[in-house]
């Protein structure tokens, strides 16, 4: 079974959604997304300058180990879910 990884809880809803690590896939990228109010961030270090992320046109998928350690984001991975108990962020 797959995994996906969550940095924190967002600060943007109240701590109502977890920020996953998503890979964008039209930018080769990652950021954070909000499963709750789809709030994304570049910078998981400061968590400034959020963007709606459903106002972009771009292909995404929630990053797996192997995108996390290319990108060099391990830190950020803080926890881990089975991908079937993940919400559908992409």
């Amino acid at each position: 079974m797959s995994t996906c990884f969550w940095y924190k809880d967002c600060p943007n809803c109240g701590d109502y959604g977890r920020l996953f690590i998503v890979e964008d896939l039209s930018h080769r990228r990652l950021y954070l997304h909000c499963e709750e109010c789809e709030f994304g961030w570049d910078d998981p270090l400061t968590l400034r300058n959020g963007f709606l992320t459903l106002t972009l046109d771009y292909s995404c998928a929630l990053a797996d180990r192997q995108t996390i350690e290319k990108y060099k984001w391990q830190a950020f991975a803080l926890h881990e879910v089975e991908a079937a108990h993940a919400p559908p962020i992409c």
